[in-house]
């Protein structure tokens, strides 16, 4: 089923995404290659913890599939990062659940700082240092 925007919607989960085994190798990170799916309670989730941010879930597609940087989160190792910078420093959490799904866990803002520190610390690259494949 596809809603008006041609966005495929199945009980109540929408694609949002790919993770590419190019971006997999890239971070390290131990992922399947597969589609990434955001649920309406993660979209709740996001409206309610993140009221200021909401309005950036309307990009989400092009956040995941067009990151500046991307990065594995040390907290939770069967994750991925995805970062735009479009005025604010936009990241999209992505996590791998207990059935092997990857979904959107959540979506924020992040400041200079912490976007420095990631990149000093390594846990995010870069997406114009990706190698062509």
């Amino acid at each position: 089923i596809k809603n008006e925007l041609g966005v495929i919607i199945m009980n109540k989960i929408k694609k949002v995404g790919f993770l590419s085994k190019n971006i997999i190798n890239y971070v390290g990170a131990n992922l399947p290659e597969k589609e990434i799916i955001l649920t309406k309670e993660v979209d709740t989730h996001i409206k309610n913890s993140h009221p200021n941010d909401y309005i950036y879930l309307n990009n989400i597609e092009d956040i995941i599939n067009f990151p500046d940087y991307v990065g594995i989160n040390s907290k939770h190792p069967n994750s991925m990062e995805f970062i735009k910078i479009m005025g604010d420093n936009i990241l999209v959490a992505v996590r791998l659940s207990d059935n092997n799904e990857l979904y959107v866990a959540s979506l924020y803002k992040i400041n200079n700082l912490k976007l420095s520190k990631r990149l000093n610390n390594k846990t995010i690259k870069s997406i114009a240092k990706l190698p062509k494949i």
